[in-house]
């Protein structure tokens, strides 16, 4: 089975650019416009890992980490933050929230991909 990789971005921009970084990968790619619609992704697809950005309406990249911590059935979901908003006390409390990795936009495909690389295996098409 394919792995699943859940992107939560307000940007459509970011959202395509990711899928298209990932389109030379055997995964699937969900995305979520926020953090309200990316939880309920999240609790319906069991995303293999979820890529959060920080600043979006409703529900922002933070509140939805600490609700996936806070779930069992996702507290060890590896959840990766690509975000703008890189102020130091944001990155202290992702990574208290345990996140596996935090790309500071604007980023770079090969950093990215070898972030994901870090936390799962992805197999070339």
């Amino acid at each position: 089975m394919k792995p699943k990789l859940l992107t939560v971005d307000d940007s459509k921009t970011i959202r395509s650019i990711i899928k298209k970084m990932l389109s030379e990968y055997q995964c699937e790619v969900i995305e979520a416009a926020d953090g309200i619609e990316g939880l309920a992704k999240v609790r319906q697809e069991e995303p293999s890992l979820v890529i959060l950005d920080i600043d979006m309406p409703g529900m922002n990249g933070l509140e939805l980490l600490m609700n996936l911590r806070n779930d069992d059935r996702f507290m060890d979901t590896p959840v990766m933050m690509l975000t703008s908003k890189s102020k130091p006390e944001n990155i202290r409390i992702a990574k208290e929230l345990g996140i596996a990795s935090f790309i500071a936009k604007p980023f770079k495909r090969e950093i990215f991909i070898s972030r994901i690389l870090k936390v799962m295996p992805l197999n070339p098409v």
